[in-house]
């Protein structure tokens, strides 16, 4: 069971004061704890999730044929294009992989 441990705690005299903060958790590839990105100043610009492949990740059952699958598909454009789409692809799946097994467990 994976859970995300790493919170942050406020009074509401803070949250009314702070009312646009947000907090963002950072990968941490030498930790199972993720680093805390405290913005106070948040301006609620939905910003692209940047995907990182964690290598830790292919000792997981499944993985890594989400990634030869997600990898091997073809597809037409330039080099670059091609890899740029292979990884949205690719953590698209991952992330699909990732809910149906937190589904199942739950």
């Amino acid at each position: 069971m994976e859970e995300r441990l790493d919170r942050v705690l406020s009074t509401n005299s803070w949250r009314i004061k702070f009312d646009k903060a947000n907090v963002a958790h950072l990968p941490n590839e030498s930790s199972d704890h993720m680093m805390l990105l405290l913005d106070t100043k948040h301006n609620n610009i939905n910003h692209k999730k940047i995907f990182i492949f964690c290598q830790r990740w292919l000792s997981h059952k499944g993985v890594k044929g989400v990634v030869e699958k997600t990898w091997g598909t073809n597809i037409q454009g330039s080099r670059i294009f091609k890899i740029g789409q292979k990884i949205k692809h690719c953590s698209v799946a991952m992330l699909r992989s990732g809910q149906k097994k937190l589904k199942t467990k739950s």
